[in-house]
């Protein structure tokens, strides 16, 4: 399975994930480290590996640069109302 688990983290397409490992055990535990430029790519990157058959479980500690997906932060700012 890790063969697969890599393969698949490899191909998510338009995502670098260079920086990204994939950890797999015998039970079929998947752990995700390392790091992506935006917050949506890190999600792309799961949702792709969850797709391999065979994951028992997947932990994710994929990190990333830029949040482009909550931008609560951006409001306190009086920005966007």
């Amino acid at each position: 399975m890790s063969a697969r688990v890599r393969a698949a983290l490899n191909d998510v397409p338009g995502v670098d994930t260079s920086l990204v490992r994939a950890a797999v055990d015998g039970g079929g535990d998947v752990l995700l480290v390392g790091r992506v430029q935006w917050s949506s790519e890190a999600e792309r990157v799961l949702a792709h590996v969850q797709q391999v058959t065979g994951i028992a479980r997947l932990r994710n500690r994929i990190g990333f640069h830029y949040d482009d997906v909550d931008d609560s932060r951006l409001h306190g700012l009086g920005l966007f109302g």
